[in-house]
């Protein structure tokens, strides 16, 4: 037997319903109208364009078939793509031409790039036969490679190649973990888009140059939204109250962008402020370029350093420079351009600048000097303890200023 139902869409494909057998028996008679409930097995199959709806048995209910029942072992399947749907009932709606699943239902599709199979599973799934969406609410997981997402709602949209999570969502993805207000998981290429109150908790293991070890660090990294790219050169980006907090320093700013693989990335970043937690010690500068692999850390554009007292907190010196060049190998800080030291001695300027962070020491030299209540003083060059602001003034020292 056929039913056709004339569910006429977006795409204006009518709606078959099909079986071997087929009972009908009146069920009610409202105002002299007879309502009939028909009953369909073996085989029985619901069919619309390129997508096929097997099941043990369908009911279809009214006259004009506006509501149609698939009882045991319920499977969609799409034949543009093979993807398939399971659940144990399901019910089709004509006059929005959806069909909801119930009872354990399951979605499995393969991705466009790599072939791999994405497994989705939920309380309860909607698909939308318009527009190719499914709607998937309560208990939601998605499986795909190394990725698990969880979620209490999530929207598949297979033509746009797209599956958004919502309302509590989080990614584990090994010891790594990705949460925010929403998940945008892109299933034909390898990105995720975090939005609202986005953070990326994050583990990388990388050799401590001091002791030649290997630690586990911890990264938390936060923003209004993160990109996260694992196609090619994996690469995160950081947009929006941006903040990357490791176990030995906070970094703030407009921007970050990591790209490589952990304990190796380059970091590069607008407007950072970076804070070392055990070292009292600021930074400042309008970019930042990072190569951890490398060992190099670049800052520039209105670079500062502000160090403090470690038991009062207070502010010692201050230290100004167009380009720093940090050296993580051996812990060394070169300084150039416009550089200007304030401490309780006066303003130390010169040509070039070298900070030792081991020992807190900083040398000035090309045209050091020392200017303080308009005298000024050169020398070959000028050392300073920044702990103990302690400055002393070497070679060829020479003075002028108000007498």
């Amino acid at each position: 037997m056929i039913i056709l139902i004339h569910a006429y869409a977006i795409e204006k494909k009518p709606v078959f319903i099909t079986g071997d057998n087929a009972k009908s028996r009146l069920v009610s008679t409202i105002n002299g109208k007879k309502e009939y409930l028909t009953e369909l097995t073996g085989n029985p199959v619901i069919k619309t364009g390129n997508k096929e709806l097997r099941t043990d048995k369908i009911i279809v209910r009214g006259n004009n078939g506006n509501i149609a029942e698939a009882h045991g072992n319920v499977v969609l399947t799409d034949r543009t793509n093979g993807s398939k749907l399971r659940a144990n009932k399901a019910a089709f709606f004509k006059e929005k031409n959806t069909i909801e699943f119930y009872g354990k239902p399951n979605a499995l599709f393969k991705r466009d790039d790599d072939n791999s199979f994405i497994n989705i599973q939920a309380d309860k799934m909607k698909y939308d036969l318009n527009t190719s969406t499914a709607e998937a609410t309560g208990k939601v997981k998605l499986i795909n490679n190394d990725i698990n997402i969880n979620s209490n709602k999530a929207v598949f949209k297979r033509d746009e190649g797209t599956a958004v999570f919502s309302q509590n969502p989080e990614i584990k993805r090994g010891d790594d973990v990705f949460n925010a207000d929403e998940i945008i998981y892109n299933t034909n290429k390898k990105n995720i888009i975090l939005n609202k109150n986005a953070s990326i908790k994050a583990y990388s293991e990388e050799i401590d140059e001091n002791t030649n070890r290997m630690n586990k660090i911890k990264m938390n990294v936060t923003g209004d939204r993160i990109d996260h790219f694992t196609e090619g050169i994996t690469c995160t980006i950081v947009t929006g109250k941006a903040r990357i907090e490791r176990d030995d320093s906070v970094s703030t700013g407009d921007r970050f962008e990591m790209k490589g693989n952990k304990g190796n990335e380059e970091l590069t970043g607008t407007d950072v402020h970076i804070n070392y937690k055990d070292e009292n010690m600021e930074l400042y500068g309008k970019n930042l370029k990072s190569n951890r692999k490398e060992g190099i850390s670049i800052l520039w554009g209105n670079a500062r350093i502000i160090i403090k007292d470690a038991k009062t907190n207070k502010e010692t010196s201050r230290i100004f420079g167009d380009y720093m060049e940090h050296f993580r190998d051996i812990d060394e800080l070169y300084i150039s351009g416009n550089i200007r030291i304030v401490n309780s001695e006066g303003t130390i300027k010169g040509l070039m600048a070298k900070y030792t962070r081991k020992n807190n020491l900083l040398i000035v030299t090309g045209s050091a000097r020392i200017v303080k209540n308009n005298s000024t003083v050169f020398a070959s060059a000028i050392t300073i303890d920044t702990k103990t602001s302690n400055t002393r003034l070497i070679g060829d020292i020479r003075g002028k200023g108000a007498r």
